[in-house]
């Protein structure tokens, strides 16, 4: 897989009141103000029936169940170092096949505590990778119980714009990511692409623990002396997300809890704070 050639940006500082969203009733979903709610799913028509083999033209990502590896090329399973994809790639596909034969029971569907999204946004990202890897040919993804309606092709990375999350934390939220719009599914889900690495799970869920300690929902931040660390350590965590999840996202760090005492360029906001000796 090609890496990023060039040096990432410095993190983008936004303040909450900046986003003007809404939630709605129910929670399940965000939107700007003054927008109508989507149609629900069950009102448009979903064609879940098979992809033939003879269909499968190029390199196809899509689970069937009891099978390690997801990928086929022509309508035929292969291994994926058979294509040459790097072995990183290799294993995290085995995952997601993994995902698919312990949380989908052919009889029945999907188990009750199945993470669906965390499914979707795995192979989402894997096809982009894959796509990177194997250049010119053609790659689709099928997230397997969408059937039909789920089939769509890959662009190449000239093509695609970069998927854009929050660094954030409000109250209550363990994991302090949101996805596109607002809703922490969809490309990448509250835990990453499937789940980010433990080290960054393990300071994300710190990060959220001391805004859950000094965030008074009257009063506000009530460290002033651990505003900078603060400010500090979501700039880390955002070089390190972005490193995790690779060119085709942008992680924007929010720091609303910090109110006017945030600064507009945390001392070196930009980089990553020097390793410990």
């Amino acid at each position: 897989m090609p890496s990023d050639a060039h040096e990432p940006e410095s993190p983008r500082l936004i303040r909450r009141e900046d986003l003007a969203q809404a939630a709605y009733a129910g929670g399940t979903w965000i939107a700007f103000e003054g927008e109508a709610p989507p149609e629900a799913p069950w009102e448009n028509e979903i064609d879940t029936s098979p992809i033939t083999a003879e269909e499968m033209t190029g390199i196809w990502l899509t689970t069937v169940w009891g099978q390690e590896s997801p990928v086929w090329l022509d309508g035929q399973p292969v291994e994926p170092e058979e294509l040459g994809i790097p072995a990183e790639i290799a294993d995290r596909l085995r995952d997601w096949a993994d995902m698919w034969n312990t949380q989908w029971n052919p009889d029945s569907g999907w188990e009750p505590r199945a993470r669906i999204t965390d499914y979707e946004a795995l192979g989402e990202w894997l096809a982009r990778r894959v796509k990177d890897a194997c250049g010119p040919v053609r790659v689709s993804l099928q997230p397997a119980h969408l059937g039909r309606s789920g089939v769509r092709t890959i662009d190449g990375p000239e093509q695609r714009e970069p998927v854009v999350l929050r660094l954030m934390n409000d109250y209550g939220a363990r994991m302090p990511v949101r996805g596109p719009g607002g809703r922490p599914d969809e490309f990448v889900t509250e835990f990453g692409v499937g789940s980010f690495s433990s080290e960054i799970n393990a300071r994300l869920e710190a990060w959220a623990q001391e805004f859950a300690a000094f965030m008074d929902p009257r009063t506000g931040w009530s460290a002033p002396e651990l505003a900078a660390g603060h400010a500090q350590e979501g700039a880390d965590l955002v070089h390190a997300m972005q490193a995790e999840l690779g060119p085709d996202y942008r992680v924007e760090l929010v720091l609303w809890e910090l109110g006017e005492d945030a600064p507009a360029r945390p001392d070196r906001l930009g980089e990553p704070a020097p390793a410990e000796p």
